[in-house]
């Protein structure tokens, strides 16, 4: 996102505040869906949106939305994903090392809170 974009997104982002403070709430709501419109990942305008939906106990659009805004952040989640596999290609194509063998195991025995003793489970024969 250029930092134009940016610029744009932030006055969008507070003319939606200054209507919802005044009481405007649907323009407000038109607002923030031409924020989520170009930038479907912008979690304050998407939290927002569900905040006037729920105040004006528009179930349907508020159960849409949140459909809609999952879907959006898992394509985004993957597309960064995949960016960074292909920018990381040795690193995500090497074999797992997992620091800790298969018979090590966290125990919480003591009565104390949030302390773990490290077992050796011996080896099965």
């Amino acid at each position: 996102m250029s930092k134009k974009a940016k610029i744009i997104e932030a006055e969008r982002m507070e003319t939606a505040k200054a209507l919802e403070a005044e009481g405007d709430y649907v323009q407000a709501i038109k607002t923030y869906r031409s924020i989520l419109a170009k930038n479907p990942v912008h979690l304050h305008s998407a939290s927002r949106l569900l905040i006037l939906l729920r105040k004006g106990k528009d179930i349907k659009a508020e159960m849409k939305l949140l459909k809609d805004l999952i879907s959006s952040q898992q394509a985004h989640l993957k597309t960064l994903q995949q960016n960074w596999i292909s920018t990381h290609q040795k690193v995500a194509e090497a074999p797992c090392q997992h620091p800790w063998p298969a018979r090590y195991r966290w125990t919480a025995r003591s009565g104390r809170r949030h302390t773990h003793k490290m077992e050796v489970q011996a080896p099965r024969s």
